[in-house]
């Protein structure tokens, strides 16, 4: 069971769902772009509005079974927890005329075709009186690509040639929005999404500080640069900087591991300092030795990485 929060969420939307629905997508912004994403607007058939309906009310009943907590930069999901939507107002948010722009597509210019590879995340948009609710999903508007390939219709036991484009959408959701604050169900999405937010990368500074006042690394701040780049690094890094352990890795412990598990020795420098590559064997490496993600079955005695059970 979640907690009243959410099912008044719930109450307070749906009703909405009954009115129009229109398709926001967000493409990658051009370069000095006012915001983080151009917006383009696409007019749907009433049949595939009902299935935008039906993934709203579905969406909505799971967070009325979850619970509601303030959004926090270094937040990490317990998987074995309860589910969690996490609340950001509107005023910590670093792009207010976003969540305006998004909640009035009707002003919004239309896709053109040439735009639709560059589709980050679609929004479906309800309106009803002063009541403007947004569902994204993040890359959930796909153009399907026909070039080089030979596409058709399957209509009962034949194939009937295509002539027009197809666009596909994911009926989950990651964020909601309303005008003054964001319902953020996928904390993966919004650091995808909004990665260059201040919060999100003052958040990143303070963990790396955390860690390297216990391990050193030689060139700290290209590690943070990378972490700032790659949103999966950014929420491990998170993680990390929150381990109890962290104050008892010493140089000689990495070092047992580097050795212990074939890893590439020039990760620890000879002053006890790790170093820091950003080619894509060496990347995450520093996360996963301090994440202790390197273990030994107790079945076989062989290594592993966790969660890839690659023998190393």
């Amino acid at each position: 069971m979640g907690d009243e929060a959410g099912a008044q969420i719930q109450a307070r939307i749906q009703p909405a769902l009954a009115s129009p629905i229109q398709i926001v997508l967000g493409l990658e912004p051009d370069q000095d772009a006012p915001l983080p994403y151009n917006l383009r607007r696409l007019r749907i058939a009433q049949g595939v509005a009902s299935e935008f309906r039906t993934a709203a009310r579905l969406h909505l009943a799971e967070m009325a079974r979850s619970h509601i907590r303030a959004f926090a930069p270094g937040y990490i999901p317990d998987r074995a927890g309860p589910r969690e939507v996490l609340e950001l107002a509107r005023a910590n948010f670093d792009y207010p005329p976003l969540i305006d722009a998004i909640l009035n597509p009707g002003v919004l210019p239309p896709l053109a075709l040439n735009e639709a590879k560059n589709i980050a995340f679609h929004c479906f948009v309800v309106r009803q009186g002063d009541l403007r609710v947004g569902f994204l999903k993040r890359a959930g508007g796909i153009l399907l690509a026909r070039k080089g390939r030979i596409s058709g219709l399957l209509v009962q036991d034949r194939i009937e040639r295509l002539d027009t484009e197809v666009v596909t959408f994911s009926p989950d959701v990651d964020i909601v929005f309303e005008p003054s604050v964001l319902w953020i169900s996928n904390v993966a999405t919004y650091r995808t999404l909004f990665r260059n937010s201040q919060a999100l990368l003052a958040a990143v500074t303070a963990n790396v500080h955390a860690v390297t006042q216990i391990v050193s690394i030689a060139n700290a701040d290209e590690f943070e640069e990378a972490c700032r780049r790659d949103p999966g690094m950014m929420a491990k890094l998170a993680e990390v900087s929150a381990k109890p352990y962290l104050a008892s890795i010493t140089p000689q412990a990495i070092r047992a591991v580097i050795n212990g598990y074939h890893l590439p020795p020039e990760v620890l420098g000879a002053d006890g300092r790790l170093v820091h590559a950003n080619n894509p064997n060496r990347r995450w490496l520093i996360l996963k030795i301090l994440d202790d993600s390197y273990l030994r079955s107790t079945m076989t005695q062989a290594r592993y990485e966790v969660n890839s059970k690659l023998g190393v």
